[in-house]
């Protein structure tokens, strides 16, 4: 009768684990379908002061694709019609598959200006700046530190960028930090970007500032952008409830519940979208979080 009872119970246990495994393998094979199917999101983002000219000004934001190969990102990028594309970091992974990116970028810049700042990655293999020489010969302008003056109808705004703080691969947050402030250091003062077109002392120009890290949002008030477009979090890399659970290794920190994981945020004067990412390579793969591209729409206040 014991034996019975027991082989009974270790049939049942031996189902329902074999049903565990077989479900946790469906959901991996379905996540792993959804990470190379790329998520469009569509976002209108209104700004005080944006001159009539750039009203429904349209901007592709491409961020952390990691050296990935999304085979739908250049027709998803060509669906909108971009007047501008925004290239937010991590676009390469060190020097691994370099020249595919390239390709990409080639093929981005067929389609608008395409604007390019670093992020982490760039610098791990230490090579960064022979590839960025080559930058110019795709099409892509490199803001590294530098602003330059976006002119449409005879209005203008001002588009920044700066470069990663880990240029040298220092994974210390204090260090971090001071290089961060003296990237945005180099910044012209808002409306000095072009000594021809002296700011209107009651209404400065827009700016729009492409920064990589988005847990560095509150540090970047120096740079006074009406508009910040970031990346680096990867959404959390695991979301549940449309929240992200964990960050990506940020230095000497490891972090949960990132504040600003994803969407769009107001601290102060300024906005910030974050942009999930493209690409995955982390050690911890993406979960119920699909590669994010992002269109983004001016409109005035």
């Amino acid at each position: 009768m014991h034996t019975a009872c027991y082989n009974a119970c270790m049939s049942i246990w031996i189902v329902i684990v074999l049903i565990l495994v077989i479900t946790v393998l469906v959901v991996l094979c379905i996540n792993q379908h959804r990470n190379q199917t790329i998520q469009v999101t569509q976002v209108k983002i209104e700004l005080d002061h944006l001159p009539e000219a750039f009203d429904g000004f349209r901007i592709v934001q491409i961020s952390d694709l990691h050296g990935n190969e999304l085979q739908d990102l250049v027709e998803k990028t060509a669906a909108f019609r971009p007047d501008l594309i925004a290239c937010t970091g991590d676009l390469y992974d060190g020097v691994r598959y370099a020249n595919r990116t390239e390709k990409v970028l080639q093929d981005l810049a067929d389609l608008a200006p395409v604007y390019f700042v670093t992020g982490n990655h760039e610098y791990y293999s230490g090579k960064w700046q022979e590839r960025a020489a080559r930058l110019p010969f795709v099409g892509v302008e490199y803001l590294n530190n530098r602003c330059t003056l976006l002119t449409k109808e005879g209005q203008s705004i001002e588009l920044c960028g700066i470069d990663d703080p880990d240029l040298d691969y220092h994974w210390s947050y204090a260090r971090r930090l001071d290089q961060f402030q003296a990237n945005l250091d180099q910044l012209p003062q808002k409306g000095e970007v072009d000594a021809n077109e002296p700011a209107s002392h009651n209404h400065p120009p827009v700016r729009i500032l492409l920064s990589h890290r988005a847990d560095l949002f509150e540090q970047s008030g120096p740079a006074k952008a009406d508009l910040i477009l970031s990346g680096h979090l990867h959404g959390g890399q695991w979301r549940l409830l449309n929240k992200g659970l964990i960050a990506p290794y940020n230095g000497d920190r490891f972090v949960f519940f990132p504040k600003y994981d994803a969407g769009l945020y107001r601290y102060g004067q300024s906005q910030m979208y974050v942009s999930r990412g493209l690409g995955d390579q982390m050690r911890i793969p993406r979960l119920f979080n699909r590669p994010e591209l992002v269109w983004i729409t001016l409109t005035r206040s």
